[in-house]
């Protein structure tokens, strides 16, 4: 579960830890919350403030780039969306590049909905598009340029795909 919040430094938090277990869990990992005998489900308060949104996703969505990856992501298709079904397609496209058919999440809007957010959101993007294309490495370097074999590169829409060549 995220957190998309236009008046944090960083727009997107992570509110929620990653249930599979690491070393061959997998979705297997899940059994133990939900299965033939009952849920055992874990639950959080959070207070948002009014405009955020909230996205539920799973690990099909946020495990082929890192958390400033999926925010570029989501700001840039945002921006250039003209409604929400329209910035969902997006998303749902720039994913599925990358991962396949395991793109399944869900956005909850604060007041003003999806206008007020990218209102919001809009001037966001000129700070993050400058070291939008810089490839990560792990431990995320921000000081490597984006190459075509990065898995990242091929999340960007045809024009940013442009601006990283260049």
């Amino acid at each position: 579960i995220y957190c998309l919040d236009p008046a944090l430094q960083v727009p997107l938090q992570v509110l929620t830890r990653d249930h599979t277990e690491p070393g061959g869990g997998g979705d297997a990992a899940l059994q133990r919350f939900a299965s033939a005998s009952g849920l055992n489900l874990e639950s959080r308060e959070f207070v948002l403030p009014p405009d955020a949104a909230v996205i539920a996703m799973t690990d099909g969505c946020y495990g082929y780039m890192s958390n400033f990856q999926l925010m570029y992501l989501l700001v840039s298709q945002m921006v250039r969306s003209r409604d929400e079904t329209d910035w969902k397609e997006r998303i749902k496209a720039g994913i599925s590049r990358v991962a396949g058919d395991d793109t399944s999440f869900s956005i909850s809007f604060g007041s003003g909905g999806f206008a007020r957010l990218k209102q919001a959101l809009e001037p966001r993007l000129s700070q993050m598009e400058p070291i939008a294309f810089i490839v990560e490495t792990y431990p995320p370097n921000p000081l490597i340029v984006p190459h075509i074999e990065s898995a990242f590169f091929e999340v960007l829409s045809a024009f940013d795909r442009q601006v990283a060549s260049e």
